[in-house]
């Protein structure tokens, strides 16, 4: 057992517990990891996308089928709704 500072206590017995009541134990591995700074909050390096477009692919297209299938979809179960609510 550590004391506050993490130096070694030689009576354990005679160390004040301060953890909390239901406190999880952890692997004394995970101790430094669990208290080092986190840094500056980068895990990763964004990506840049790979994807190039085709000669005459139209980069709207996606956007597009999606407004057209809720333009579909929204008042197709919006009646349904009714339907089945009556």
């Amino acid at each position: 057992m550590t004391d506050t500072k993490g130096r070694p206590v030689e009576n354990a017995s005679l160390a004040a517990e301060r953890r909390r009541p239901g406190r999880r134990a952890v692997p004394a591995e995970l101790i430094p990891l669990l208290r080092k700074p986190a840094g500056d909050g980068v895990l990763f390096e964004p990506l840049e996308p790979d994807v190039a477009l085709r000669p005459g692919q139209d980069p709207v297209a996606p956007v597009r089928g999606i407004a057209m299938s809720l333009l579909f979809s929204v008042p197709f179960w919006g009646l349904v709704g009714l339907a089945l609510h009556h």
